[in-house]
């Protein structure tokens, strides 16, 4: 499974997430009829590690997960939840495994609109280094 398939499987099958969710964890982009609350992940850098020899077989990794929700405080509560499942986390059953994953930052993100409506969606935006192995 790849990086991306194993991140999406963890938050659909931790409770605090998919109690708010359900499956709507969208790898990229949400579809236009995505009911809120819902949440988008993606991978925003990274890459293998490398020394003077050349690379090893561990890459660090830069996931952004945002939390969308009608209200700011529903994101924030799915951001918390999001932050349970995935700050700490590691499964070294899967390949590649994933050896460590920590949160680097959390901050409100912006309205999105929807349609011609005045009615927005709150977000909120959470960046997570995910260290992976062979």
């Amino acid at each position: 499974m790849s990086v991306d398939g194993t991140i999406q499987a963890k938050l659909v099958a931790t409770s605090a997430v998919s109690d708010i969710v359900g499956t709507r964890a969208y790898l990229i982009d949400a579809p236009q009829t995505a009911a809120a609350p819902f949440l988008v992940f993606y991978r925003g850098g990274g890459g293998p590690l490398q020394t003077l020899s050349g690379p090893i077989a561990t890459s660090e990794l830069k996931y952004d997960v945002i939390s969308v929700a009608k209200t700011i405080g529903q994101a924030r509560s799915l951001a918390a939840a999001i932050a349970g499942a995935l700050d700490g986390w590691s499964d070294k059953t899967v390949s590649p495994s994933i050896e460590s994953c920590g949160m680097d930052s959390q901050e409100d993100g912006p309205l999105l609109l929807q349609d011609d409506s005045e009615e927005g969606l709150r977000t909120v935006v959470q960046t997570f280094t995910v260290w992976t192995g062979s």
